[in-house]
């Protein structure tokens, strides 16, 4: 009874054109609850991989200025 092409996501929702509540009830319901355990688990997932690329970024700004002021430090123009 699955349809392709009758999902639609707006923002947090999601239209099934051309389907009726009862098949919703009875045949999309699962199908739906098992798509969104899976959309979330992938979004917590790039949510993990971006937090963890930011921090490697700010680590290795933090550790690149840190060697420029070492570095500027043994400079002198006497």
């Amino acid at each position: 009874m699955h349809r392709p092409g009758i999902c639609r996501i707006y923002g947090d929702r999601i239209w099934l054109d051309g389907t009726t509540l009862e098949e919703i009830e009875s045949t999309h319901k699962e199908t739906l609850k098992l798509a969104l355990d899976e959309a979330n688990k992938k979004y917590l997932e790039y949510v993990a991989r971006t937090n963890a690329e930011r921090e490697r970024l700010r680590e290795e700004a933090e550790a690149h200025k840190a060697h420029v002021t070492e570095a500027a430090k043994r400079i002198k123009f006497e």
